[in-house]
């Protein structure tokens, strides 16, 4: 059973999960040619926080999905409200197939 893929969601910070993270959308938006939508949010909506991907790093990731031919949208989030709820109000408005994020995990 495979499933029909238009639109895949993910949560973007300039970290190392992040990166990660839009990595494997990217190959689940290439595989399906779906439609990639990129969340990134400042902390609270803080566009001078450093999870706030600024222009240059917004250049480079236009660059790798132009020369993907992927579909695709930066979406930059400066309402105040979460991360959570910016990826999912995305994925709700455009009926999003799936939501990647990139997780750290805690050290013991």
């Amino acid at each position: 059973m495979s499933i029909e893929m238009t639109t895949v969601v993910v949560g973007y910070l300039p970290t190392a999960e992040g990166a990660a993270a839009l990595d494997h959308a990217k190959k689940w938006a290439v595989a399906n040619s779906a439609r990639l939508l990129m969340v990134n949010t400042g902390h609270n909506g803080d566009y001078s926080h450093p999870s706030f991907a600024n222009a240059q790093e917004l250049d480079t990731i236009e660059t790798e999905m132009a020369e993907a031919r992927l579909e695709h949208e930066m979406i930059q989030s400066t309402d105040g409200g979460s991360a959570a709820e910016a990826i999912l109000s995305t994925a709700k408005a455009n009926s999003a197939d799936l939501i990647v994020i990139g997780l750290r995990q805690a050290h013991r």
